[in-house]
């Protein structure tokens, strides 16, 4: 990757970072692989989309290029490209819910901190960007869980992943990140009581979430 310059979405949306082509459906890579064992709460978006992509990889070249190690990087991904969109509206809910004082923080804005980031696994129903004719996935058409290949990525990775941190609270943003969930539950994946159903996706794209909220 270019390091003289700013990344950007052309340098990424390239084969050599394709892992999956279905007709209208692209998925990338992007260095979303990390897992934090000591979360308490792990909030399920749909996708990263291309935004976050362009995020994670130019603090993994910045990370890399300043000598830090790949842990240390994978981690400051997560904090640093997870909803970044949207964060601001996210924190407000959960601090409505009182997440934070649960946790023993002043607000649910110190999860995207050093501070309680260890409480916080920010993760996707597809961990990987789900692209449909060059535009961010927005987990309709197709559905997430009737499509084979996006329902392999949900139960061969979102399953295990959330296995690994089993005193999580989850959250997932929106309906389509909900059916998901019914299948790792309908599975016997995970324990329906430790997901916080109804949760609006905050997203700008979802004219209907303070409704919903």
């Amino acid at each position: 990757l270019p390091l003289r310059r700013p990344i950007n979405e052309a340098d990424l949306l390239r084969p050599s970072f394709r892992l999956e082509r279905e007709g209208r459906l692209d998925i990338f890579y992007a260095p979303m692989d990390w897992l934090r064992p000591t979360a308490r709460i792990a909030i399920v978006g749909i996708t990263p989309g291309k935004g976050t992509m362009v995020i994670a990889y130019q603090t993994a070249a910045d990370g890399l290029a300043a000598g830090r190690t790949p842990a240390s990087v994978l981690n400051e991904i997560k904090s640093k490209a997870s909803f970044s969109g949207f964060r601001g509206l996210l924190v407000q809910w959960l601090d409505y819910l009182g997440v934070q004082s649960h946790l023993g923080l002043s607000s649910a804005a110190a999860l995207w901190t050093a501070e309680g980031q260890r409480y916080l696994h920010p993760t996707s129903a597809i961990r990987y960007p789900v692209l449909i004719d060059g535009k961010n996935y927005s987990g309709r058409s197709p559905s997430i869980v009737r499509h084979q290949i996006l329902e392999r990525y949900v139960m061969d990775l979102l399953a295990p992943e959330l296995a690994k941190i089993p005193d999580a609270l989850i959250v997932p943003l929106g309906g389509a990140v909900e059916q998901a969930l019914d299948l790792l539950i309908d599975e016997g994946c995970i324990d329906a009581m430790r997901c916080l159903r109804g949760f609006p996706h905050p997203s700008g794209a979802n004219g209907r979430k303070t409704a919903q909220w």
